[in-house]
């Protein structure tokens, strides 16, 4: 990029994903549209409600996987296939939104670690040559300007080198805006210590992107 850009911390959702040109269900729905604690979880259930979760938690796992040459498509159907099986063993006292983040989470892990053993071994058998790198979605047009092109993959990049749980933190409240109540019901840890994990995820961030000569405005 020719000169230094700056970004208001809001617009982190807009760069990366293009909410305002594909807008999703998710980003619709309100909260009674979702599965409440106080009903039976089946099968079908997790079916129908497919459509409805699976862009956030693309986005999610997108975003956790994001240049590590995993597939995120893939690990989401994973997520939703799992929770499809366990179903019934559902412990229905959060969300099924809720309980399809912790899936992911756990899943994007497991893949991750898996990923790194099998980078440890690649120095004695070669990697296989088909292997593709995940990239996230950005706005369909034909004529975007390069530098907001630019400006997208340095901020996928400075979320990516996040270290954990920093990644996921800034994801789920900075990304996806979902409130601390729920994050912290995917976690297990308190409002808290969310806030301030939160809080030197963002200033790791800024470092990142500052960096990168761009001017990420913190609150």
């Amino acid at each position: 990029m020719n000169a230094a850009a700056n970004i208001p911390e809001n617009a982190l959702p807009w760069i990366l994903w293009g909410r305002a040109i594909t807008p999703t269900p998710s980003n619709t729905a309100t909260p009674a549209a979702d599965m409440t604690a106080s009903q039976s979880y089946t099968p079908g259930d997790i079916e129908r409600e497919l459509e409805t979760h699976y862009a956030r938690v693309y986005r999610f796992v997108a975003g956790m996987t994001w240049g590590s040459g995993l597939d995120a498509e893939d690990l989401t159907q994973d997520v939703f296939l799992k929770a499809y099986r366990n179903a019934s063993g559902f412990q229905r006292d959060s969300a099924l939104s809720t309980w399809l983040y912790r899936i992911a989470r756990n899943t994007v892990t497991d893949a991750l670690r898996k990923r790194t053993v099998r980078r440890a071994f690649s120095a004695f058998w070669p990697m296989d040559q088909d292997q593709q790198q995940v990239d996230m979605p950005h706005p369909d047009s034909e004529d975007a300007d390069m530098d907001a092109r630019e400006m997208q993959t340095m901020v996928r990049e400075a979320i990516a080198a996040l270290p954990e749980p920093y990644r996921s933190i800034v994801l789920w409240r900075e990304i996806e805006e979902l409130p601390y109540r729920e994050i912290s019901e995917i976690t297990g840890e308190s409002e808290g210590t969310l806030k301030s994990r939160l809080f030197y995820a963002k200033k790791k961030l800024r470092d990142a992107l500052i960096a990168k000569g761009i001017d990420y405005e913190t609150q």
